[in-house]
């Protein structure tokens, strides 16, 4: 009798961690039919990808989950649904990611749910973070302020760029 083989599909818990934001992500592409189409079949192939273990399949999702964000924002979304949207789907892909990560290297049977959930967790305060930072931006520049707006901008794109060293 012969043991199974490794299976390096994502853990179980790397689905839900996957599908949670991208609901939200979904939800704000809701302005429009087609955006909110095109981010659900995102969010249904990011499923099967993190499911399967295929980070092709996870990234096409993810273009087209964020790619249905950006189609609502240019059909009239307000630009908070639309920050809030397109962070949901960045924190769904790196979810995704990271549970595909965690399966090739501890294969799907292992214990991964602190794993997940403290990256997720530090992931979506980052994209917090960086809404906030954005929608600062957005109100300093409409309302006259240009230079305190840039100065935001500068001060975001360094704290990307410290959390992208991490």
């Amino acid at each position: 009798m012969s043991e199974p083989g490794f299976d390096t599909a994502a853990p179980a818990p790397g689905v839900p961690a996957t599908v949670v934001p991208a609901t939200v992500a979904v939800v704000a592409a809701a302005v429009a039919i087609p955006a909110a189409a095109m981010a659900l079949v995102g969010t249904v192939l990011m499923a099967v990808g993190v499911r399967r273990g295929t980070r092709r399949l996870h990234t096409i999702g993810g273009a087209l989950t964020f790619g249905g964000v950006l189609l609502s924002a240019g059909a009239g979304a307000a630009p908070a649904l639309a920050l809030i949207g397109g962070a949901a789907a960045i924190v769904a892909w790196d979810a995704g990611e990271h549970a595909i990560g965690l399966g090739n290297q501890v294969g799907r049977e292992a214990e991964a749910r602190r794993g997940l959930l403290a990256h997720v967790g530090a992931s979506a305060i980052a994209a917090t973070a960086i809404v906030v930072l954005a929608a600062i931006v957005f109100v300093l520049a409409r309302a006259g302020n240009p230079s305190a707006a840039t100065v935001v901008l500068v001060v975001a794109v360094g704290l990307f760029a410290l959390l992208l060293d991490r």
